[in-house]
């Protein structure tokens, strides 16, 4: 029993800085240009708050691709509002250089703070966000917009087949079987 409420201990601990990525359209305007561009949000929670990034974000013109970067927002408050959570933020970031190999110059790091308010509206299977950047230094508002949803892990799949089934629960006995 002792071995079990260990393992149940540690799988409490693994949960406790949990990330979930969400997938979805990002719609960016440039100076009131807009384009679409498929995107993934990564939300992480942990006992500092929660940690908000959108990596390798580009700025799109017709067939023109500026890389700007990363941008990461730690130690985030989301308070509880209508059965999801919000977080607000207004401040100044410094936007990291990406990592798509395929781009060879990142803008961010060279823009040094950019001030940046972010609204974003979530629960666990679905992020809505609205950025807005005044990029000071290239004269452009840049607002952007996401909706995106998180995979549907299937619950209980124990052994990582993404089904949940008998092997699960034979799984569950050999866990706590081993766990003596």
């Amino acid at each position: 029993m002792k071995k079990f409420l260990t393992l149940v201990a540690a799988l409490c601990c693994a949960v406790a800085a949990m990330a979930t990525d969400y997938d979805g359209l990002l719609t960016v305007v440039v100076n009131n240009d807009t384009t679409r561009q498929e995107a993934k949000i990564s939300l992480t929670q942990s006992a500092n708050g929660y940690k908000f990034s959108l990596n390798n974000f580009m700025l799109k013109a017709g067939d023109q691709v500026l890389g700007v970067g990363n941008i990461a927002l730690d130690s985030l408050t989301a308070a509880p509002q209508y059965g999801y959570k919000t977080i607000a933020v207004k401040k100044s970031v410094n936007i990291a250089a990406g990592t798509d190999p395929s781009v060879e110059t990142w803008v961010g790091p060279m823009l040094g703070p950019v001030p940046l308010n972010l609204t974003a509206n979530f629960v666990d299977d679905a992020l809505d966000f609205s950025i807005s950047i005044y990029m000071a230094a290239l004269e452009q508002n840049v607002n952007v917009h996401f909706f995106g949803t998180a995979p549907v892990a299937a619950s209980g799949d124990l052994n990582g087949d993404g089904v949940t089934n008998v092997t699960d629960v034979t799984t569950l006995v050999q866990m706590i079987l081993n766990a003596k």
